[in-house]
Parts: C-alpha cells; structure tokens; sequence
C-alpha cells in the first residue's frame, strides 16, 4: 500500500477550526465569498444583533439526555466496540455541551474513536462553534494541517467532512468531523451559524450535534475504504444522509413516585 499525501485528502486548506490556537501554515487564507452572499450575510447579522440579544438570551431549558453508541455489528469480521475512552485515549470537548461522550472501535489493526456532543439549544457561552470546544485532545499535539476533504471521499451520497491532521511524539492522528442539525449533515460552519441564527430569530430552538471520528497513524491509501466500511456499519452513514439526531440522542422524562429512579427514553430525531 502506498502513502498518500495531502492532496488526496483536503479540497481545499480552511481558515475556520474549531481551535484557538492553529499552528499550520496551511491556514493561508480564508474562504472567499461572492459579494451576494456577503452582503445578505451581513443583512442577515444585522438583523439578528437585536433579537439574538433577546431570543439567544433566553436558551430554552435543555431536556436531560444521553447519547448511545452503535454497539452491534452484523455479520463476521465486523467492528469491535471497545467502551467509552479511557485515560490516555484521543477525546474531544465541548464542556458547554448537553451531552457528550468519546467511545472507540477496532476492526483488525484499526482503531477509531467517535466523539459525539449534542446542543438542545443554543446562545452566549452555549455554541457548537466557539474557540472553546476542543476536537485536539488533552495529548500534546500539533495541528499540522486543516482543510475539507473532497467531495466523493466518503462515498457519492454523503457530504464532504471537516479534517484535521494532527501530530505529536506517538505519530500523526487524523480527525473528521461533521456538525449535524435536524434536517442536515454538514461542514459548512457558516451554514451552521446561520441557520442556529435564524432559529433562534423565529424564538425557537437550535439544536445541533457534532460527530467526529479520530485514527492514529492512518497514512494509508485504503483509509478511504476503512472510513466508509466505518460509517455504513455503524449506521452514520445515514446520519449524514439526513441529519437528525436519532438513534444517537434521546430525551430522558423522569417517572415520577415510588419509581423515580426509572427513566423513559425518547429519541430526539
């Protein structure tokens, strides 16, 4: 198998990580945006300085909630569930989430963990996308390289994923994610940010997930295969399809009385 370099894996070199502290002289320039879109863009902000100060302020109360794994797998020579990370394991963090765990998988001599944080609503100090979220890891590693891959790289009818490379002492460590809204699966953060706006401007909610897979080492020409094998086995793919937020996120209502230690669950698509 042969290495691949940078080109076979990024579009485009972006300017919009979700970290503060970008050390890669791959951040040559921002996107670029046709003058119509900037301009509605700037209409849109606007607009929304006065009623984010209002509606923004005032985050719905989030339900209780707790996100599940896929854990089974059909057929032989599937994916391993391994648990939740554990001490030493690449996690992300996004503290003013509702929820958010890191699981992590193995199939033969891959591993990779998943990292999923959920928004039931958004406003000041509680965003999917602020320089306080965390997709590094506590490891010390370096950002080397950020970008979008191409648009077929995860198959013809999923969209193109958000991708970090990362080095430290053990190697390099390689990090896709997506944001997820109710109806939508996307890497566009300023898609994401105008349409929690506009929610938010008609006073109702904007819900929102982040689902980021992480590999150590993967140089390789079939780490392209071993994702989207990834993806259709846990049933992602579909997630990314669609958007939505079942089976991955479900509400949790308190019975109350003798047995108020027992909770219902209820998927939140």
């Amino acid at each position: 198998m042969r290495d691949v370099g940078p080109d076979a894996l990024f579009a485009a070199p972006r300017a919009d990580s979700d970290t503060a502290d970008l050390k890669s002289s791959a951040l040559s320039r921002p996107d670029l945006m046709p003058i119509g879109a900037a301009a509605t863009l700037a209409l849109l902000m606007a607009l929304g300085v006065r009623f984010y100060s209002h509606h923004a302020l005032q985050i719905a109360p989030a339900p209780l909630v707790q996100l599940y794994a896929p854990e089974g797998f059909a057929g032989p020579g599937g994916w391993t569930f391994l648990g939740k990370a554990e001490a030493g394991d690449w996690v992300g963090d996004f503290s003013a989430a509702d929820a958010q765990e890191t699981w992590v998988y193995a199939k033969g001599d891959t591993r990779f963990s998943v990292f999923m944080a959920f928004y039931g609503d958004q406003g000041p100090e509680k965003e999917i996308i602020s320089y306080r979220n965390d997709l590094i890891g506590p490891q010390a590693l370096d950002v080397v390289q950020v970008g979008v891959t191409k648009p077929d790289f995860m198959g013809p009818d999923l969209p193109p994923a958000n991708l970090m490379r990362l080095s430290g002492p053990d190697g390099q460590r390689l990090v896709w994610y997506w944001y997820i809204l109710p109806s939508d699966a996307t890497a566009n953060r300023s898609s994401v940010k105008l349409k929690g706006l506009w929610a938010k401007f008609r006073g109702a909610r904007a819900p929102a997930m982040v689902l980021a897979i992480s590999a150590p080492g993967l140089q390789l020409a079939d780490e392209q295969g071993r994702l989207q094998d990834f993806l259709r086995s846990t049933g992602f793919d579909e997630t990314l399809q669609k958007g939505g937020f079942a089976p991955w996120v479900a509400r949790h209502e308190m019975i109350t009385g003798k047995n108020a230690d027992v909770r219902n669950s209820r998927h939140i698509r």
